[in-house]
């Protein structure tokens, strides 16, 4: 498994990540291989958001699996409360090569009454870096000059998902609007309403938020209020929790550890796991983190150390498994712009573990123009119609190996 199962590994399965001074130097060459119960510190380090939410019906969803729910959620409410109004489906697209878009494709969600219809849900976290909770609504494709000259929808409803809560609001287009940066031309803006600086209470901070989106100093309207518990909602949720509900994806990552962590905070984690493993492979070296606003993540004897994590996926549309790192930026030949690190990590979360490579040279390397402004992306495919995810995961470190890249760990769940 992981392309580790080989005798040249060397595996640490003691409660000491320390590895003795004769195997350092080995280390620099073979990978190691480690049980997950070294880092349960780290694994078991609940958050402040995890925590508020804990019992929460929703809690044990995805965050993908949540947004499809409490759409469904909102589309029966709406059904049940106004049954003279006509809520239809959006048609679905194609893709350039053909092939048709899912149903969560489209610029809106729904029909109602002749309206196009856009519903976006956030939950309210707490953001450790600024102290206060949040709640950011991403990917609102609003008028943008040179780009959009309308927004493609004509209602926008937010779903404010908070422990055991749920408000429906209807946005007026302006209120907490931000620029997502470079993104925003093709991916939309962002909506983010904040609770007060230090205001550590949740039900303080919902307060707070609510309280901006419903003052008379803006136009948004409050639908409707609904309890995670009462039966609209969670007869929604029982038929997303089925195995007929749950994607591919999602029955093969159940039960798996982090699987139900955000991407933002399951990064840091990542990067928690990296920096331990860094700090006892190169035991003789200076480890120091980086600030936030720092280029790399870590700097070790001065050099510069970023990690780019992906997730195995299945991607439908090539029937295959697939590894995509996102945001590489690094040096392009024939451009004057310099790598923003001196080394590069690759850390692949799976069903079956973590491996970590170093990467080497230009190996995956996606140049576009995109790339120029967001960072280059790195895909790694597995073989076409090999479901199997071990396997798969095996032909991708595989292909990592062949291009160059030096396999440094693996955890094993």
């Amino acid at each position: 498994m992981f392309l580790l199962g080989h005798r040249s590994c060397r595996i640490l399965c003691g409660p000491e990540l320390r590895l003795p001074a004769s195997s350092r130097e080995a280390c620099t060459r073979l990978p190691i291989r480690l049980n997950a119960s070294h880092f349960q510190h780290i694994l078991d380090d609940v958050s402040t958001t995890e925590r508020a939410y804990h019992g929460d019906p929703m809690s044990n969803f995805s965050p993908s699996r949540r947004g499809k729910a409490l759409e469904s959620v909102i589309r029966s409410y709406l059904t049940k409360m106004s049954p003279a109004q006509k809520l239809q489906d959006v048609e679905r697209g194609f893709r350039s090569n053909g092939s048709q878009l899912s149903q969560y494709g489209s610029d809106f969600d729904w029909w109602c009454d002749g309206k196009r219809v856009e519903c976006k849900s956030a939950q309210i976290c707490w953001a450790p870096s600024k102290k206060r909770w949040q709640a950011s609504f991403h990917g609102v494709k609003l008028a943008l000059a040179g780009v959009r000259s309308a927004a493609p929808f004509d209602e926008l409803l937010l779903v404010l998902y908070s422990p055991f809560k749920l408000h429906i609001i209807r946005h007026d287009l302006s209120l907490g609007v931000h620029s997502a940066g470079k993104r925003t031309a093709s991916r939309g803006n962002t909506i983010s309403v904040c609770g007060g600086r230090n205001e550590t209470n949740l039900h303080d901070a919902l307060a707070t938020i609510l309280d901006k989106f419903l003052s008379g100093n803006n136009d948004c309207e409050l639908v409707a209020e609904l309890d995670t518990r009462c039966s609209e909602v969670t007869k929604t949720l029982a038929e997303n929790s089925t195995s007929k509900g749950l994607s591919f994806m999602e029955r093969v990552y159940k039960g798996v550890p982090l699987s139900l962590v955000q991407g933002a905070r399951r990064g840091y984690i990542m990067e928690r796991l990296c920096l331990e493993i860094e700090s006892s492979i190169n035991s003789a070296s200076t480890v120091v983190r980086s600030c936030a606003n720092h280029t790399c993540d870590w700097v070790r004897d001065g050099l510069r150390i970023e990690l780019k994590h992906a997730q195995l996926r299945w991607c439908e549309a090539k029937q295959s498994w697939l590894c995509h790192f996102q945001g590489v930026k690094i040096q392009q030949p024939g451009k004057s712009r310099c790598a923003k690190f001196d080394e590069l990590w690759l850390l692949i979360y799976s069903s079956e573990g973590i491996c970590i490579f170093r990467h080497q040279d230009m190996f995956g390397i996606s140049w576009d123009r995109q790339g120029e402004i967001f960072g280059h992306s790195i895909y790694v495919y597995s073989q076409r119609c090999v479901r199997d995810v071990s396997l798969a995961l095996d032909i991708i470190c595989a292909k990592l190996l062949r291009g160059g890249c030096a396999q440094l760990a693996c955890i094993e769940w």
